[in-house]
């Protein structure tokens, strides 16, 4: 198994590398994901440091008819949302507030559970082990910051400035807790597990 991992890990810091440098890599979580994947038992294979966003998308959800109108990885104002929406035509829109998520590939189950529970220990409850294979398990390390709210729909708001100002401050607020947890995990990962 060791050698499979160890073959697995290179191809995914590759891409990563890739990543970074075609500008698609979500560099506010860099340190974190440079830490733990210097770390030999582990490696990642996709993360998002959190984000805000603006989602016009069937009522179905349907992946392939849905447009972002808007996407950050910091605060927004109602500005910026009422900016977003705009550009609004068809289907629901909805604010979202999407926690921070790790996909991490551990050597053996006791590495799971170690990186788990520091992510647990740091406020990531929401993280569990999602496969076990002979390769490697895989862990999501994920929080409970999530906002989803429809605030347009075929091309007109649903909610008044005031609604949609209490909703951006939410999504902040939320945006601002899952910043928090990747701190605590980077610590908690600096200090060894």
């Amino acid at each position: 198994m060791s050698k499979k991992f160890e073959t697995q890990k290179r191809i995914a810091l590759k891409r990563l590398e890739d990543a970074r440098e075609e500008g698609k890599a979500d560099e506010d979580i860099a340190k974190l994901l440079d830490l733990i994947n210097a770390l030999p038992d582990f490696y990642t294979t996709s993360s998002c440091a959190g984000r805000i966003c603006l989602l016009e998308t069937p009522k179905k959800h349907d992946k392939l008819q849905s447009n972002w109108l808007g996407k950050w990885h910091t605060h927004v104002s109602l500005n910026d949302i009422t900016s977003a929406l705009k550009n609004h035509k068809r289907h629901v829109v909805y604010l979202q507030a999407e926690c921070p998520i790790l996909h991490v590939m551990a050597r053996d189950l006791e590495s799971a559970q170690r990186i788990l529970f520091a992510a647990q220990e740091s406020g990531f409850k929401r993280s569990g082990i999602q496969a076990i294979n002979p390769e490697r398990v895989a862990v999501e390390i994920c929080s409970t910051e999530v906002l989803e709210v429809p605030v347009a729909e075929e091309g007109r708001r649903l909610v008044n400035d005031i609604y949609l100002a209490y909703l951006v401050n939410i999504a902040n607020i939320k945006f601002d807790s899952g910043r928090e947890k990747l701190t605590r995990l980077q610590n908690r990962l600096e200090n060894g597990i």
